[in-house]
């Protein structure tokens, strides 16, 4: 009885560590995705003072976020995995889409374009 008992933690244990290394798989997965986006929004001026200089449009990102988690969410028993993989990378990208600051200063500029038009005062 013992032995059934040890097996069996053990196999649940070896079980919770292989779905827990998944788990891992998939959030760096996830940052992986909004890397590659802030990094090529960060890469592209433009695109940084548009998102960051329209108020409308960054609200508009923040609610797409927070509409994503919540679909995510309350569906995650009714969709599908593919639909949630979709969903999942879809909220990747766009925090990767107001985050391209933090690799502006790594991308040979000395403060991000986002950030100059605050300090000068101007306002979108």
């Amino acid at each position: 009885m013992e032995q059934q008992l040890a097996f069996g933690q053990s196999a649940i244990a070896v079980e919770n560590a292989r779905f827990m290394s998944r788990v891992y798989g998939w959030m760096t997965g996830g940052l992986c995705v909004t890397g590659l986006v802030a990094w090529n929004v960060a890469g592209d001026p433009a695109l940084v003072q548009t998102i960051f200089g329209n108020r409308m449009l960054f609200w508009a990102l923040i609610i797409a976020q927070l509409g994503a988690v919540a679909a995510l969410s309350f569906l995650i028993n009714k969709i599908s995995g593919a639909m949630a993989t979709v969903i999942y990378i879809v909220y990747a990208a766009l925090t990767g889409l107001r985050c391209p600051v933090f690799f502006c200063c790594t991308r040979g500029r000395a403060s991000p374009p986002c950030l100059a038009s605050r300090r000068s005062g101007s306002r979108a």
